[in-house]
């Protein structure tokens, strides 16, 4: 299987909507590592790497579920020194 999918086959196999992988090339994905311009031009077709689009997801939920955990975890540092 070739490392660059066309948007179609990345839709359905990590799926996220057209919408979405636009938008995270524009500000989340790194350029050459998650897409690439096909012929090597601005105006050319996008390729998407499947693999790491799902190795980003892999991670943004870690991160997320990290950060929830945090949020969650109770401290009883302000009420011992009020006590």
């Amino acid at each position: 299987m070739p490392i660059w999918s066309n948007i179609d086959d990345t839709m359905e196999q990590v799926m996220l909507s057209r919408a979405s992988l636009h938008s995270l090339k524009k500000k989340g994905f790194t350029p050459g590592v998650h897409w690439v311009y096909l012929s090597g031009g601005k105006n050319g077709s996008v390729g998407w790497n499947v693999d790491a689009i799902k190795q980003w997801q892999i991670e943004r939920t870690q991160e997320i579920a990290v950060d929830s955990l945090t949020k969650d975890i109770e401290t009883y540092t302000e009420d011992q020194n009020n006590a």
